[in-house]
C-alpha cells in the first residue's frame, strides 16, 4: 500500500468517526423515534458509501468459517434493531450444522448455509437423491451472506416462527431461543444438535 493510498484510508477512516460522532450527538437533542430511525438508516448509508462491504465468508477451514461468518452477523446487524437481532452462537451453530461449515453442497453452490427451502420447482437446486417431482428445491443466494440475512428475516417475521420470537421478548439465551425452533427441521433431535453444537463453539466466538 502505498502513501496514497493510505492517506486516502486513513482519510475515510477520520470522516466516518466524526459523521458517526455527529450522529449520536444529534440523537441526543432529538431523541424521538423518527429522528433515530432516520440516524441510524443514515449511519448504514454511510458505512457503506466510505466502503465497509458485506463481508465474504471464507469455508477454508473451521475457524475461518466461524470468524468470517460472525463478521457477516455484525454486518447484518447494522441494519436491524436490537429487538429483532438473532444471537450470534445460534445464527453460527444452525450454519454449521446445516452446511458443514460452509463445505456442503449446497453452501458451496448455492451460497446456502442455512438450509433454506423454497417452495417450488423452477428455482433453487434439486437435493441428491430426491425425485425431481417434488415441489420444493434448496434455495440459493448471489453471496453466503444473503442466505444468512434471509435466515434472519424468516425467523423475524414467518408464522411458524411466533414461539420464537414471543421467547425473545424474554429472553436472549441462545438455548432457550435454540429449543423454539421445532418448525425449522424435520429432524426430531434437532434442537439437541442446536443444543450441543452452542456448547461446542461457545469458547470460539
Amino acid at each position: 500500500m502505498n502513501i496514497n493510498q493510505l492517506s486516502g484510508k486513513l482519510c475515510y477512516f477520520c470522516i466516518f468517526s466524526l459523521f458517526v460522532f455527529f450522529v449520536f450527538s444529534l440523537g441526543r437533542y432529538y431523541p424521538s423515534f423518527k429522528a433515530q430511525e432516520k440516524i441510524r438508516l443514515k449511519t448504514i448509508e454511510e458505512i457503506k458509501r466510505i466502503g465497509f462491504y458485506e463481508p465474504r465468508i471464507d469455508n477454508s477451514s473451521n475457524e475461518k468459517f466461524i470468524s468470517t461468518t460472525k463478521r457477516c452477523i455484525e454486518y447484518i446487524n447494522l441494519e436491524l434493531k436490537h429487538d429483532q437481532q438473532i444471537p450470534t452462537i445460534l445464527i453460527l451453530a444452525q450454519a454449521i450444522i446445516e452446511s458443514n461449515h460452509g463445505t456442503s453442497r449446497f453452501a458451496v453452490e448455492g451460497n446456502n448455509l442455512m438450509g433454506i427451502r423454497v417452495f417450488n420447482t423452477t428455482n433453487g437446486m434439486l437435493p441428491l437423491k430426491q425425485p425431481a417431482s417434488i415441489n420444493w428445491r434448496v434455495k440459493t443466494y448471489k453471496t453466503k451472506c444473503a442466505s444468512i440475512r434471509d435466515y434472519i428475516n424468516i425467523l423475524n417475521n414467518n408464522h411458524f416462527y411466533n414461539k420464537f420470537r414471543q421467547t425473545r421478548l424474554r429472553t436472549k439465551d441462545p438455548i432457550r431461543l435454540a429449543e423454539t425452533l421445532e418448525n425449522y427441521s424435520t429432524s426430531q433431535t434437532y434442537r439437541i444438535e442446536i443444543v450441543r453444537m452452542i456448547n461446542k463453539i461457545k469458547d470460539k466466538i
